[in-house]
């Protein structure tokens, strides 16, 4: 197994996708008689965002890491990781773009929309021409973000982060305590650059250095249960938990960084098996 593999974080991962498919049924389930029910569940699917956004911490994190140590390019880096994005984003553009022009009469984008959206340039909902590719967007600039912190950066980078995560905190929580309403609205000064995703993608990073022995404590699992059921719950009732970054990520964040934990803690190996000899069988002949 690799370092920057790993069974559970990929069961994680395809979790964090049901999550988030989901939430976009959620319409058709509450206008499906008898499917009503699945959409009081199904609403919070975007808590698989947040999942996505501390998984990519961890695995970006590894991954540049061990090209930083073989003293590979970080231009070849960046070449990999977003051709991973835009070779799978492109078709799919594409097809939504191709969709909703013969199947739905839509107007095809053009100018300055239609350039932003082919690049990711966009990290609203509502801007982009294929709206869930606003996440991508995000992930492109954390790319940057961690070439810098490890490449360029690299003997100062456990600092870096932790300035980073501690300024990023400040400024979220201090737009929100001076000016809700600019915070709501979506109206706070550089919502982008120092958006309070870039916590979740931190937290990402510093769980993917952590070498979590295979005999956890058991009170620290017990803690991380706790501490994981409280975000879930603080974000299924506090307001603007959904629309607010700080108070996302202190609560559905909170959860998603829980699970990325137990996803990183190694299995149990397989106990040993003995098996008897009978007495007077000679031991070369047993299989």
């Amino acid at each position: 197994m690799t370092l920057t593999y790993s069974p559970k974080l990929q069961a994680l991962r395809g979790i964090a996708a049901l999550l988030v498919l989901a939430f976009h049924l959620s319409p058709h389930f509450l206008a499906t008689p008898g499917l009503e029910w699945i959409q009081s569940f199904s609403q919070y699917g975007y808590i698989g965002v947040d999942i996505f956004f501390v998984l990519s911490g961890i695995v970006v994190g590894r991954t540049v890491l061990l090209s930083a140590q073989r003293s590979q390019s970080p231009m070849a880096f960046l070449y990999r990781r977003l051709s991973r994005i835009y070779l799978g984003y492109w078709p799919a553009l594409v097809a939504y773009v191709a969709i909703g022009y013969f199947a739905f009469d839509r107007l095809l984008p053009t100018g300055d929309t239609a350039f932003k959206s082919i690049f990711l340039l966009i990290p609203t909902i509502k801007r982009n021409v294929l709206p869930t590719a606003w996440s991508l967007t995000c992930e492109i600039y954390f790319y940057f973000f961690a070439v810098i912190a490890y490449f360029y950066l690299r003997r100062y980078r456990t600092t870096v982060l932790t300035i980073a995560f501690i300024a990023l905190a400040i400024w979220n929580i201090g737009w929100l305590t001076l000016d809700k309403a600019a915070v709501v609205s979506g109206g706070q000064p550089f919502r982008f650059l120092l958006s309070g995703f870039c916590l979740e993608f931190l937290c990402g990073l510093f769980l993917g250095h952590i070498r979590v022995p295979g005999s956890v404590n058991y009170r620290l699992k017990f803690t991380v249960i706790i501490v994981g059921c409280l975000g879930l719950y603080a974000g299924i009732f506090v307001e603007f938990s959904d629309r607010i970054e700080i108070i996302r990520v202190a609560t559905f964040g909170v959860f998603a960084a829980g699970c990325c934990f137990w996803a990183l803690v190694p299995s149990p190996p397989p106990p040993a098996v003995t098996r008897k000899i009978p007495v007077g069988v000679d031991r070369r002949f047993v299989v």
